[in-house]
């Protein structure tokens, strides 16, 4: 069995920046939403929300498990539109 390779702080830095983007660009998009405005200059249909919010939670999850080794609080989609 191969040895598990610790992410160096770099690597962590990385994702953690990745994850922040996808969840800024999930808070936009369900803000322009609600307020039926354009978000990169396009409307927000609900089925495009719920890609922001499966790229921001793929991203949350990929952080987790470089982090901690496994994923620790598992979001869902439909808890982060009720946020």
């Amino acid at each position: 069995m191969a040895k598990k390779v610790q992410p160096t702080a770099e690597d962590l830095q990385k994702l953690k920046s990745v994850m922040d983007a996808a969840e800024l660009d999930f808070a936009n998009a369900k803000l322009a939403y609600y307020n039926r405005a354009q978000y990169k200059d396009q409307p927000i249909a609900y089925e495009d929300l719920e890609k922001y919010a499966e790229i921001a939670i793929a991203a949350n999850h990929a952080y987790q498990k470089a982090l901690y080794g496994k994923i620790r609080i598992t979001l869902s989609v439909a808890r982060l539109m009720r946020e």
